[in-house]
C-alpha cells in the first residue's frame, strides 16, 4: 500500500542513482515490472529526480542496463531543475564532506538530491546499502530528510505487483 506523509498526501520521491542502477541486480525477473510502476508514478507526478543523475547513469550506462534511455521519454515531468539547489547542496556538501570528496572533479548529485528532497518534501530512494555505502541514509538522517532503501520503495509501492 502507498505510504503517506505528514500531511496525508500519498508519499513523493527523489530517486538517487544507486536506486535506479540496483534494479536489474536485486529485480532480475521482475524490473520490468518495476519499470513500469516507476512510470506510472513519474506520470503522476510523486517520483522525481534531477539531471545530475542522469549523467551519472550515462557515465554507468553497461551497468545501469541504461536506465538513462528508459527515463529519457519522461524529462520533463522527471527533472526537478537542480540549479535552484545551489546554495542549500553547497551547505549540505559541506556538512557532509564525505557525499563529495574534494578529490572528485566530478560534481556529484547526492547533495543536490537532498536539497531536493528537502525543498520539494520528497523521501529519497537510495541503495546505497546494496554497495556497501551508507552516505546517502546518513546525510539524509542528519538533515532530517526521509530516506527509504529500493526494496522498501518498491514493496510500499506495490512496484512487483504491476
Amino acid at each position: 500500500m502507498a505510504l503517506s506523509d505528514s500531511s496525508g498526501s500519498l508519499r513523493s520521491y527523489i530517486l538517487d542513482t544507486s536506486s535506479i542502477m540496483a534494479i536489474p541486480y536485486q529485480f532480475p525477473h521482475t524490473k520490468d515490472t518495476i519499470w513500469n510502476g516507476i512510470t506510472r508514478l513519474i506520470e503522476a507526478g510523486r517520483l522525481k529526480s534531477i539531471e545530475l543523475v542522469i549523467e551519472e547513469l550515462k557515465r554507468h550506462a553497461v551497468s545501469a542496463e541504461n536506465a538513462h534511455v528508459r527515463l529519457e521519454p519522461y524529462k520533463d515531468c522527471l527533472l526537478i531543475p537542480w540549479h535552484p539547489l545551489l546554495t542549500r547542496a553547497g551547505v549540505i556538501a559541506h556538512d557532509c564532506s564525505y557525499l563529495s570528496p574534494p578529490n572528485n572533479p566530478r560534481l556529484k548529485a547526492d547533495p543536490f538530491i537532498i536539497a531536493a528532497a528537502e525543498v520539494h518534501n520528497l523521501t529519497v530512494v537510495c541503495d546505497e546499502s546494496y554497495f556497501h555505502r551508507r552516505k546517502m541514509p546518513a546525510a539524509c538522517q542528519q538533515f532530517h530528510v526521509p530516506c527509504v532503501r529500493l526494496l522498501d520503495f518498491v514493496s510500499d509501492e506495490n512496484l512487483e505487483l504491476g
